[in-house]
C-alpha cells in the first residue's frame, strides 16, 4: 500500500510540475530563445526549491515516530528444532 501511495504522489507531483512550468516562463517555444529559457529555468528552480522547503517543513511538523517500547523480558528463541520445547519440535517421520 505504501508503494502505491508513493507512486501516486510522485505521479501527481510530476503532473503539477509540468502544469507550473508555463507560469515560470518555460513555454513550448522558450527553448528557441536562450535568454528567455534561462530566465524561466531560474524561476522554475526557485519555485521548486520553495516547494521542497515547504514539503520538508510540513513533514517535520506532521511526521511522528512512536518511541520503541522496551521488552521487559526478552525470550530466548530456539535456533533449531533440536533445542525447541516439545510443543514446537518438528515431529520425526
Amino acid at each position: 500500500m505504501a508503494s502505491a501511495v508513493n507512486n501516486d504522489v510522485a505521479r501527481a507531483a510530476s503532473l503539477i510540475a509540468v502544469a507550473v512550468l508555463p507560469a515560470a516562463g518555460l513555454s513550448g517555444t522558450a527553448y528557441l530563445h536562450p535568454a528567455e529559457f534561462s530566465a524561466g529555468f531560474g524561476t522554475a528552480s526557485l519555485i521548486s526549491a520553495g516547494l521542497c522547503l515547504a514539503g520538508g517543513a510540513l513533514a517535520a511538523v506532521t511526521v511522528r515516530n512512536p518511541r520503541a517500547q522496551a521488552d521487559p523480558a526478552p525470550q530466548q528463541l530456539p535456533h533449531c528444532a533440536l533445542d525447541a520445547p516439545a510443543s514446537l519440535a518438528v515431529p520425526h517421520r
